[in-house]
Parts: C-alpha cells; structure tokens; sequence
C-alpha cells in the first residue's frame, strides 16, 4: 500500500490488525458506510480503494464467528463497520457492530453501542516515508497499545468493579424458617405473697 499522510498509516493498521484477528473484509470506503449497504454481502474483497476519500476512511466486515459455510444461510448476518475521520492532529475511530436480517422490509438492525477511540497521528509524523517497505513507517507499538486498552473492535471488557444497585436488588433473602422459632421466654415475677387479713373473725 501507499501512504499519503499519517492517517492513512493508522487507517491501514487499523484493517490489517482486523484481518490478523480473523474478520473478512466485504466493503470499504462509501460502499461500507452503513450497515443496509453490507449485510447483504458475503464475498470477501481486497482493500482497494481504502483512501480514495481525502479525510474519511470506512470499513466493513464479516466477524470471525461467522463461518464460511454458514454465512450465506444464516438468518441473522453480523457486521462490523469501521469508520475513521482525520480531524486535524486526530485520527478518531468508530466502530460499530450489527446483526440484522439482509432483505428484511422492517430493516430490523440491532446495534450495539458504538466503541470510539481516537490516536494522535502527530506521534508517528516524523517516520521515515522513504523507507522502502511503507509498512515500516506504521507506529505499530503505540496503535496496539492504544487498541488493547479499549479492547477494539467490540469493547468488551470484564468489569471487576462492586455490584451496581440493580445487582442488588436482583439479590434475593433467604427464606423464612417454617415452622418459627418460638419467642424468647420472658423472665418469670417473683412471687408476690398475700398480705395478712387483719380484723377478719375477730369480736
């Protein structure tokens, strides 16, 4: 690949880090800019055409999951769109999962919330672009550090953190005993004796 800029440099490892994860690439630029353009199609492509877009870069693939002989058959096809935007010294990226039915007339597309993280393009400006392998010129430390640290492309990081409110309310009490205790016993009074009858048969 050619390099214009350190964008594209990102843009690319970016898509190279998906394909070494297993995901298989069904469009790019604005032929993968929304999911109704993608879940219909299985064929797997060449990333020609990546950065024919000045600023914007977009993506879309086949996660691992699906298998090559079931992808065509399955009634529900997941999707994974990846969208870059050159934002001055930014390069910021989102990345967006979706399963929906291809064809379907209600359009019925379940989306996860979208993961976003953004890389300093600024950081990898000075390398070397007359290298000769182009690939050499890509910040490849830093970009996985950073993808590492959001877990991309789905977010999905294990929480370690206290229960949240709702955790406990769902926690349920244990259940009474049957039959109850019986209550404390109380102390006993001490008995108290009678008093004396004074005047009674007397006279």
């Amino acid at each position: 690949p050619s390099f214009r800029n350190g964008a594209d440099r990102i843009a690319y490892a970016l898509h190279a880090y998906l394909l070494c994860k297993g995901y298989r690439l069904v469009a790019v630029g604005t032929q993968a800019d929304a999911f109704e353009k993608v879940l219909s199609k299985f064929e797997e492509i060449g990333a020609e055409g990546w950065n024919a877009q000045e600023k914007d870069y977009c993506f879309a693939y086949i996660p691992p999951e699906a298998s090559e002989e079931t992808v065509e058959t399955e009634t529900t096809a997941s999707r994974l769109i990846v969208k870059c935007a050159s934002l001055g010294s930014e390069l910021c990226v989102t990345s967006l999962v979706s399963a929906g039915r291809p064809g379907d007339e209600d359009d019925d597309v379940k989306e996860r919330p979208p993961l976003l993280v953004s890389f300093e393009v600024k950081e990898e400006a000075a390398a070397s672009s007359g290298s000769g392998d182009p690939l050499k010129s890509i910040p490849v430390d830093y970009i996985l550090k950073k993808l590492q640290s959001v877990s991309f492309p789905l977010g999905l990081k294990q929480e370690t953190s206290s229960p949240t409110p709702n955790q406990n309310q769902n926690r349920t009490e244990p259940p009474p005993m049957y039959p109850p205790p019986p209550p404390a016993a109380r102390p006993a009074m001490p008995a108290i004796p009678n008093p004396p009858l004074v005047g009674v048969g007397s006279g």
